[in-house]
C-alpha cells in the first residue's frame, strides 16, 4: 500500500488549494472546500495521502483532524447505521429478491472498500462470500423443512451480522488512519 506523510507549513492559499512548504521544497495539494475554510497562512498541518490521494489532514496549530477521503465514513451514516443494516437485513432476507440485493450491497460495499485498501477489500469480499454460503445453506435448510418464518429471520439476523462485521473492518481502517496522522508517523501491516 501506498502511503505518504507530509508536515509542513501552509505557505499561500489559493482556490480550492494550499501550496505547502516542506522544508526546501514546496508542493501544492487540492483541498475540500469544506476543510480549507478552517485552514490559514502559517498554519502547521500534517498530510496522509493513500494512493497519491489526500484522505486525512491534521492541523497542529489548532490540533484539528479532518477526514478529506470521498469514501470515509460520515458521522450521519454512522448514526444510522444501524437502523439502516436492519432495513437492508430484513429486504435481504426475501427469498430469491433478497439474494439479488444482498449481493447488489455487497458489491458497493467491496467497490468502496476497494477504493480504500486492497486488505479491506479481500475482508470484506471473505465475509460476502461466507455470508453467502451460509445464507443459502440455511436459507434452503429452513425453507424445505417448512420453516418459512424462521427462514426469514435467520436470514435477516444472518445479513446483518455480515453488515455489521464489513462495517467495523472498514471503521478499524479508518480509526488506524486518524492514529497515522495523529502520531505523525505511519504504522506498520496497514
Amino acid at each position: 500500500m501506498e502511503k505518504k506523510l507530509l508536515i509542513g507549513e501552509i505557505e499561500k492559499i489559493q482556490w480550492n488549494s494550499v501550496v505547502l512548504k516542506c522544508g526546501d521544497t514546496r508542493e501544492v495539494f487540492d483541498i475540500p472546500a469544506d476543510v480549507l475554510l478552517h485552514l490559514k497562512t502559517g498554519h502547521v498541518v500534517r498530510l496522509l495521502l493513500r494512493k497519491q490521494r489526500l484522505v486525512r489532514l491534521f492541523n497542529v496549530s489548532t490540533q484539528t483532524l479532518y477526514e478529506t477521503d470521498f469514501f470515509a465514513h460520515k458521522p450521519l451514516l454512522r448514526k444510522y447505521q444501524t437502523f439502516l443494516f436492519i432495513v437492508a437485513a430484513a429486504v435481504c432476507s426475501i427469498p430469491a429478491v433478497g439474494v439479488i440485493l444482498s449481493m447488489i450491497f455487497f458489491a458497493t460495499l467491496m467497490g468502496v472498500s476497494f477504493r480504500r485498501s486492497e486488505k479491506v477489500a479481500l475482508k470484506v469480499a471473505l465475509t460476502s462470500a461466507v455470508t453467502g454460503l451460509i445464507y443459502i445453506s440455511l436459507a434452503g435448510y429452513l425453507l424445505m423443512s417448512g420453516y418459512y418464518l424462521a427462514a426469514f429471520i435467520a436470514c435477516s439476523l444472518l445479513i446483518f451480522i455480515a453488515l455489521k462485521s464489513a462495517g467495523t473492518i472498514q471503521n478499524k481502517e479508518a480509526r488506524k488512519l486518524d492514529q497515522e496522522i495523529l502520531t505523525g508517523r505511519l504504522l506498520a501491516h496497514t
